[in-house]
């Protein structure tokens, strides 16, 4: 080989050393998922207990119609960025203290304790625990 062309290749290797450094490589992830890590109940009134779940009392009146012994759960899901941030809401069906519908009201019909569990769907099974605390007037 001629010398000339072991010098060109030198210079090219060498450059194209030089120009990956300076403009860099980035990594580029698509279609990442970020899964749910952390579920919250964000009621003002509701009383974060030592096991992690969290309580809402309530003042049940039975002299009042059953669309108005309602309590609605709030609920924040972390990351921000999740990819799936919808979640279920699980209890015991066969509870006579109230019932609990998709967008996390809780209807009551007694005086009591409900159990809610606030759970993630993308797969993580995050879970929220909340006690409605249905107190009489």
């Amino acid at each position: 080989m001629k010398k000339s062309v072991i010098i060109i290749i030198g210079v090219i290797y060498i450059a194209s050393i030089v120009l990956i450094g300076f403009l860099g490589m980035k990594i580029t992830s698509y279609d990442e998922i970020f899964y749910v890590n952390k579920i919250e109940c964000i009621n003002e009134n509701a009383v974060a207990k030592e096991d992690g779940s969290k309580s809402i009392e309530f003042i049940y009146d039975e002299n009042l119609p059953p669309e108005e012994n309602v309590v609605q759960i709030f609920w924040k899901v972390y990351p921000e960025d999740a990819t799936n941030r919808r979640v279920e809401f699980m209890y015991d069906k066969a509870s006579k203290v109230g019932y609990v519908d998709n967008n996390g009201r809780v209807w009551l019909k007694r005086v009591g304790t409900l159990t809610v569990q606030i759970k993630s769907t993308d797969g993580s099974n995050i879970i929220q625990i909340v006690k409605i605390i249905s107190k009489a007037l």
